[in-house]
């Protein structure tokens, strides 16, 4: 009833500017003469709304009030907490900054871009894809900044991803097509070409992947709205052309990437070299593993976990014994054995956390590329305490020794019907 009765008030101060500090009133009747401590201090309520919009838990009212209020406080409030939040508040900042209609604030919300929304960045670009015309973006110039064509790339690969979904509804347009565009893929290519980055590169392979299947579709016959038929068959002229240039200058502008400082880059470029089956990138990943020597974060987890993924998928055995030494290296693998098993997931600040992440990678990749010689290492993990450990083991004995040759496959999957996880 209190969070409920708090939302309402946030709502509420949406039809307010000014408030007076709690705990001070402003006396009635004649003037008299006061000491200037006593006068009451009148704030601006937008300094105060834009704290809560920085909170995830308020920040969907608070953005809400700043944005009926459409001040020029408020509406600086909000772009200060754009460049702050994180997270599900800068998904509710960036739309309540688009639902202003300020052109002038297009670029600040642009360049923020994706940053700081990891596994929400559909969130915020489907709403700056539907609001800010990307094209002129997309094309680049002398005269814009080279972040906004970067970001302006990042947002469309990230709406040609969201379009690739099946949508529940079968006469509900996909996202991308919502707007016009063969000239977007048009400007994206041109200025790939001329300006090249990762960025570009990763919308491009998006573009390819994009329209190859929905050319499917279309020859199957399966597709027939003319809304999706007529700007795909405007972008076929190009894919040759497409094609080529992403088979050569593309891959070599992820590859660079891969191997530069750039942290943003890593895990998306990582994930289309993956996806590309690009052979050259084996040897980049396995001195990544090579040089890691402990984990600390998540951060680093994640970059571990979609680092052993790619080797997995790009299926060179040469990845095996790096993938392992990985593991003996920043897991604690006798330490973890020696803890009773649990029932439950570790809980979401635990410090093992990063270990159970990094460890479950390595299984699932080692299950991947399918080396029997590993198969002591995987029985051997069963025993870890934490059942996301665990359960990837099992799913890698299923490739390892799917018929249950080794014997001792056999007694691991017994011992899991008696696994302290139901769901094992």
């Amino acid at each position: 009833m209190i969070g409920r009765a708090r939302r309402i008030a946030i709502l509420m101060l949406g039809n307010y500017k000014t408030f007076i500090e709690p705990g001070q009133s402003i006396p009635l009747g004649f003037k008299s003469r006061q000491s200037s401590k006593s006068i009451p201090k009148v704030q601006n309520l937008a300094q105060f709304l834009g704290k809560l919009a920085n909170d995830p838990n308020t920040s969907l009212y608070a953005t809400q009030s700043l944005a009926k209020q459409a001040t020029t406080e408020a509406m600086q409030a909000l772009i200060t907490a754009l460049k702050e939040a994180e997270g599900w508040a800068k998904v509710d900042i960036a739309e309540a900054c688009l639902s202003l209609n300020q052109p002038r604030f297009y670029e600040i919300v642009l360049a923020s871009g994706l940053d700081r929304v990891q596994g929400l960045e559909s969130y915020v670009a489907v709403p700056i894809y539907r609001s800010i015309p990307l094209e002129s973006y997309l094309r680049g110039g002398n005269d814009v900044a080279p972040r906004l064509p970067q970001q302006a790339a990042l947002i469309f690969g990230q709406v040609l991803q969201e379009s690739m979904k099946p949508n529940a509804e079968a006469d509900t347009l996909p996202i991308v097509f919502e707007n016009d565009f063969a000239p977007l893929a048009s400007a994206l290519f041109e200025n790939a070409r001329s300006a090249p980055s990762w960025q570009y590169v990763l919308a491009i392979h998006r573009l390819a992947t994009l329209l190859g299947r929905y050319w499917s579709d279309i020859s199957r016959g399966t597709v027939q709205d003319t809304r999706i038929i007529e700007p795909v068959y405007a972008c076929l002229p190009m894919m040759n052309e497409v094609e080529r240039w992403m088979n050569g200058p593309g891959r070599d502008v992820l590859l660079e990437a891969l191997t530069s400082s750039d942290e943003e880059a890593f895990i998306p470029v990582v994930k289309i070299l993956g996806e590309m089956r690009e052979p050259r990138a084996i040897s980049p990943l396995v001195n990544q593993v090579g040089a890691t020597t402990s984990v600390t974060n998540r951060e680093q987890a994640i970059r571990l976990v979609h680092t052993c993924d790619t080797l997995a998928r790009l299926n060179d055995r040469r990845a095996v014994q790096p993938i392992l030494q990985l593991a003996n290296r920043v897991v604690d693998i006798e330490g973890r054995m020696a803890r009773s098993k649990r029932r439950d997931n570790l809980p979401f600040d635990d410090e093992q956390i990063p270990g159970s992440i990094v460890y479950a990678a390595i299984i699932r990749a080692i299950g991947q590329l399918n080396d029997r010689a590993t198969l002591d290492f995987i029985l051997r993990a069963y025993n870890d305490f934490d059942p996301f450990v665990r359960v990837e083991v099992l799913e890698a004995l299923k490739r390892l020794d799917p018929t249950g040759e080794d014997a001792r496959s056999k007694a691991t999957v017994r011992e899991a019907l008696n696994d302290p996880r139901d769901s094992i």
